[in-house]
């Protein structure tokens, strides 16, 4: 097996692992189904978009958290995904966190944003 097949592969199972975990009442797998919709009040978290060297919005993109306090902040769930807009919005309690966007055939893209409490902070990532 090649290494992008594995790699891809283990991103795929950490994906499906994520969701089989995730609260039915809060879900978070993209941008479509948290939140954004119509009506949809403030939230604390982390919202974006990850696009692609040249401005292209880019779905499917695995979004992971580490929070980056002491001690460190919960994080509901292993990871999200990019809705089709290449949006994410991850309600995420108030602190530091380091975000990663990594997509098969491109290069991880890393950021760091700050959640105060009832607000949203927004951090775009561009995948080489």
């Amino acid at each position: 097996m090649h290494r992008s097949a594995r790699l891809g592969a283990f991103f795929f199972i950490l994906l499906v692992s994520a969701m089989a975990c995730r609260n039915p009442h809060q879900p978070l797998t993209s941008a479509a189904e948290n939140g954004r919709g119509a009506g949809a009040g403030p939230q604390e978290g982390i919202e974006g978009t990850v696009t692609s060297a040249d401005g292209k919005p880019l779905a499917g993109v695995f979004i992971q958290a580490e929070s980056l306090d002491e001690p460190a902040a919960r994080i509901p769930e292993l990871a999200i995904s990019t809705g089709e807009d290449g949006r994410y919005l991850w309600p995420l309690s108030p602190g530091r966190y380091r975000i990663s966007a990594s997509l098969e055939g491109h290069p991880s893209a890393n950021g760091t944003a700050t959640v105060e409490a009832g607000r949203r902070t927004t951090l775009d990532l561009t995948l080489q």
